[in-house]
């Protein structure tokens, strides 16, 4: 999709009746993300949407820095949060260098939102977070996987990346495949073991937690 495509798409997205119903409450990725936080931690939170998971971590007294292309999906988030101190909001197109300084968060979250990209830019992607993690800062990804019922359709662009009719282009990860993208992180978790409402609760998602060495 062209940019101002994918723009409207994710607008439209985040904004239906349906996904904000479903994405009101934080996810269980969150939860089992928050036990690694450090106490207190700076968190930022790329692809936030409309923003119940950076809603749960400011409920636990995180600081948190929730990104996202679509505008009006923060604009949701801010009324939500009500005010919050602790909550700041900046848009962010995640192919592009990220506008944060080296060592600059504790965590780095991302639910579902780091499947859409060829390879050298998911590498970046994953290179950018590490300059941005402080030492021992923790990474925390849920990713599609090659379980999915899209996987497959449309055209191939590379390996495991398919431009899905309607959808455009989305990759779909095995633990194998990830590996060499988190390659400079320490891994803490690594699995299968994944879930999402809007899937049911299923557990084949791909999640990976890990650490920036000190």
């Amino acid at each position: 999709m062209a940019d101002n495509e994918s723009k409207k798409f994710w607008d439209d997205k985040h904004l239906e009746g349906d996904e904000l119903s479903k994405m009101s409450q934080h996810s269980v990725f969150a939860e089992q993300s928050l036990t690694y936080f450090p106490y207190r931690a700076k968190v930022i939170d790329l692809g936030c949407g409309t923003g119940a998971d950076s809603l749960f971590f400011l409920h636990h007294g995180c600081e948190v820095l929730a990104t996202d292309y679509s505008q009006p999906a923060l604009k949701e988030l801010e009324a939500r949060a009500k005010g919050n101190l602790n909550l700041a909001v900046k848009q962010l197109d995640l192919s592009e260098t990220f506008p944060f300084a080296d060592q600059a968060a504790d965590v780095i979250y991302s639910h579902l939102s780091l499947h859409y990209f060829d390879g050298a830019t998911t590498q970046q992607i994953f290179d950018e977070i590490h300059r941005v993690l402080k030492p021992n800062g923790v990474v925390a990804v849920l990713l599609n996987s090659f379980t999915d019922e899209e996987y497959g359709h449309g055209e191939q662009i590379e390996d495991g990346y398919f431009n899905i009719p309607d959808k455009g282009p989305k990759r779909y990860f095995s633990t194998a495949t990830l590996k060499p993208f988190i390659k400079r992180f320490e891994t803490i978790v690594l699995d299968y073991k994944g879930s999402d409402p809007r899937r049911n609760h299923k557990e084949d998602l791909v999640r990976f937690i890990g650490k920036k060495a000190a």
